[in-house]
């Protein structure tokens, strides 16, 4: 007996999601998932705005300290000529990068952590396994496996799916090739193409 045939690959479209937003958009069927997506949008969009406001802010006023400057005449040593000495304002050039650091804290805190995202993409996965998302490496980009299938159809052999196969219980456009008898939805695998029937049940004689 040959080792078993590999399962054939998955064909199915992967779409990569850009951003928070564009997540909430591709979940907007599922109301109780949409809403934890666009939050986590909202939460960004606000880190964001704070974050920046606050950064531009001590900046400025980090500048406006440097601009401040305060000059007299000085006398290095005895002997020497009279020098002009001007120095900025530390006090304010302290509060401006103080400022500027609170705005990045405050972004960070604000901003979604990759577990507020996990939790929303496991809550869709739990609700609808026929399209599930995965993360690659480092968890972006994300990926919708779009489900290839005749309509969203329910099935339990192939039968009931006249222009493709069962899979999964769901029918689906791909092939009727398979490699083991799970993929054929309550058929079998002979010879790599699935058979409505199940190994218990031969199939109908000719004539009959």
């Amino acid at each position: 007996m040959g080792a078993p045939r590999s399962p054939p690959p998955d064909l199915r479209p992967r779409l990569y999601v850009k951003d928070l937003d564009h997540l909430a958009q591709l979940v907007k069927e599922d109301a109780a998932v949409e809403a934890r997506a666009q939050a986590l949008a909202t939460r960004r969009t606000a880190a964001l705005g704070v974050g920046g406001a606050l950064f531009a802010t001590g900046l400025v006023v980090a500048l406006t300290g440097v601009g401040n400057q305060s000059c007299h005449d000085s006398t290095p040593f005895p002997g020497a000529g009279t020098m002009r000495i001007c120095e900025s304002d530390p006090t304010q050039t302290a509060i401006g990068a103080g400022i500027t650091a609170a705005g990045a804290l405050a972004a960070m805190i604000i901003s979604p952590k990759s577990g507020d995202l996990l939790d929303v993409i496991n809550g869709w996965n739990t609700a609808h396994p026929d399209r599930p998302f995965e993360l690659s490496g480092g968890h972006q980009p994300l990926l919708q496996q779009e489900a290839f299938s005749t309509g969203e159809q329910h099935c339990t052999s192939n039968t009931d799916c006249p222009s493709g196969s069962c899979r999964l219980g769901t029918c689906s456009s791909l092939p009727t090739s398979c490699a083991f008898d799970s993929e054929c939805g309550g058929g079998h695998c002979e010879m790599g193409t699935c058979s409505p029937f199940p190994h218990s049940q031969p199939a109908p004689a000719m004539g009959d």
